[in-house]
């Protein structure tokens, strides 16, 4: 995540750096006023794939822990119960693509539709 933050302040045009520098913003102002605001789609991009990918490997947590998001599945594949197994994999599932769909969702709504993207 800390890495796309600092790859969005630093791939936004020079010319829309230099134009801000022009106009009299400070420093702090380009970076919350310009670059954080085009480069916030990506940024979210970043925490959406990132809380795709816990959702989905939380289920891990119930072979080490015990008690985590893929108790149905590892008790299923214990016990041969596989409507068990398959109920606990749809859980997650739908977990993940609801994570997907809300995160995509913000990303959408962070789009200013009269500002230039990052190159």
């Amino acid at each position: 995540m800390m890495t796309i933050t600092y790859l969005v302040a630093r791939e936004v045009d020079p010319d829309i750096i230099d134009a801000a520098h022009g106009m009299g913003f400070s420093e702090g102002e380009i970076l919350r006023r310009i670059e954080i605001p085009l480069g916030l789609p990506l940024m979210l991009a970043g925490i959406r794939t990132a809380a795709v990918n816990v959702v989905a490997t939380a289920t891990l947590g119930a072979l080490v822990a015990g008690g985590a998001l893929g108790r149905f599945i590892v008790d299923g594949l214990a016990l041969r119960e596989f409507d068990q197994l398959f109920a606990g994999a749809v859980l997650v599932a739908l977990l993940a693509i609801v994570t997907e769909i809300t995160f995509s969702a913000l990303e959408r709504a962070s789009r200013s539709p009269g500002m230039v993207a990052i190159r």
